[in-house]
């Protein structure tokens, strides 16, 4: 389930943001503790969300919500690495950063600018499935943000000086993406579970392909991807339905009606073996990653069922790796457990950072308690504990208009917005057989794949002990 979040947040949200989080942190253990003796009420109604597809094909979802007076506005394009090919890889993240670099009716940054000057930010991130870009303004400066985001968008100017800028600006990112190991990790990773299908791709780009990247190829898949029946605007926040229909119908009602684009996907083989792949670093620690093959949004009970396997296993102070990994033996320094729902099947992953020395008993260790729920129904006083933690995660994800508008963008893009209003009542759906069918499914000792940085002192202090002669 988890969301994606934005790369960056400008540096005068910061503060607003630490006491949003504090918040969102009450707000999800009261939720957490009501569901205990109770039900609670949606967190996404279904019936408070207006949807209304415009002439040209664009999709357009509006939530209502006057608690606060501003407005989040989100433009999402099913585009990102899925979409591109191993030559064209980085093309949407590149395009990222140049719509906002001049447009037809604007000068370079000249939207960032109107909107911080109101008191919004602005931001965009491309990923694997999607592009998005999004803004949260005062409620009174709507109109402005929503002209100035479809300029930005619909007619964008790129031209060769600026791309270049982008493309260095792109390989700084890409550099400090690299000097982190769990990132590194995680690419790395995903590149050896993919071998076929595009998510072995990186949303942010492969930089060789990326220098090479033109112009020509720029306006190519802008027109292409960027036309309305490939477009979803979500409008959150405090504006009457009808006023945000009509403004984004007045200025994105100008987006091409072309159909939105073919793409044949290869679909990645079934896993048969273990795959593994090594990287030396100057670390300390190592960090280690076990990735197993997981459903896509199309498997929907499958994907919510993996949602409470994960929490079970992994998350909070009672979780079954924290229980393993951290109370019963310091066998690793961190750990974290992710499953990204995305569009086709994707990876349920496991990273740890740990000692050299720990690396093969650590393994055991997850691959066994992977292989438990496979085997054993989980209790039902640690299922309700999961659905408690979920819903209140969910909800303090959605406290704000900016994570109602993203938590609908994030399902529509890849399947429906209904998916978003009704995850708490999939969630309490999922039974203990249903947790453990999805492990028998997706989970098996002889079918996964490992990523593993290790550090070059400890490799090298092994070689000596062992008198093994390096070349």
């Amino acid at each position: 389930m988890t969301l994606n979040i934005p790369r960056c947040i400008p540096v005068f949200c910061v503060w607003i943001s630490v006491v949003c989080v504090a918040a969102q942190a009450d707000a999800q253990m009261a939720r957490a503790a009501n569901l205990m003796v109770g039900p609670m009420q949606p967190i996404l109604p279904a019936d408070k969300i207006s949807v209304r597809t415009l002439g040209n094909g664009l999709r357009v979802l509006v939530r209502e919500s006057h608690a606060v007076p501003v407005i989040s506005l989100q433009v999402w394009v099913r585009a990102g690495s899925r979409y591109e090919s191993r030559e064209t890889n980085g093309v949407f993240h590149l395009m990222e950063h140049m719509v906002f670099r001049g447009s037809q009716n604007r000068r370079p940054d000249q939207v960032n600018e109107e909107i911080e000057g109101v008191g919004g930010y602005t931001n965009a991130e491309t990923t694997r499935d999607s592009c998005r870009f999004f803004t949260v303004v005062p409620s009174m400066h709507f109109q402005m943000a929503a002209e100035g985001y479809a300029d930005a968008l619909l007619r964008p100017v790129f031209r060769e000086q600026t791309a270049e800028v982008e493309k260095r600006a792109i390989a700084l990112e890409s550099a400090r993406r690299g000097a982190n190991p769990i990132a590194s990790l995680e690419d790395m990773t995903y590149r050896e579970a993919f071998q076929v299908h595009s998510y072995g791709l990186l949303p942010a780009g492969d930089l060789v392909q990326l220098d090479k990247i033109t112009l020509r190829t720029l306006r190519e898949y802008h027109q292409r991807f960027f036309v309305a029946s490939n477009m979803i605007v979500i409008v959150a926040g405090d504006i009457d339905a009808t006023k945000a229909f009509s403004t984004v119908d007045a200025t994105f009602g100008s987006a091409s009606a072309s159909p939105a684009p073919d793409v044949q996907i290869q679909s990645e083989p079934a896993l048969t073996s273990v795959r593994e792949i090594t990287a030396l670093r100057d670390v300390k620690q190592a960090a280690m990653a076990i990735a197993m093959h997981a459903p896509g949004i199309d498997s929907s009970r499958e994907v919510c069922a993996m949602d409470v396997l994960l929490t079970v296993l992994g998350e909070g102070k009672t979780s079954r790796l924290q229980k393993l990994l951290k109370q019963d033996a310091a066998l690793v320094s961190e750990y974290q457990v992710d499953f990204l729902t995305q569009k086709d099947p994707g990876l349920f992953v496991i990273t740890c950072v740990l000692s050299d020395e720990n690396i093969e008993k650590v393994k055991s260790a997850l691959l066994e308690a992977c292989m438990r729920l496979s085997r054993e129904l989980v209790g039902q006083s640690e299922l309700v504990k999961a659905k408690a933690l979920l819903e209140g995660q969910y909800a303090a994800s959605n406290e704000t208009a900016d994570g109602q508008a993203g938590s609908l963008g994030f399902y529509e893009v890849i399947d429906s917005y209904l998916f978003a209003t009704d995850y708490v009542s999939r969630i309490h759906m999922v039974t203990a057989e249903d947790v453990r069918r999805v492990a028998q499914q997706y989970f098996s000792v002889g079918r996964y794949t490992m990523g593993l940085i290790r550090p070059k002192k400890a490799l090298a202090e092994t070689v000596r002990a062992e008198g093994i002669e390096m070349h």
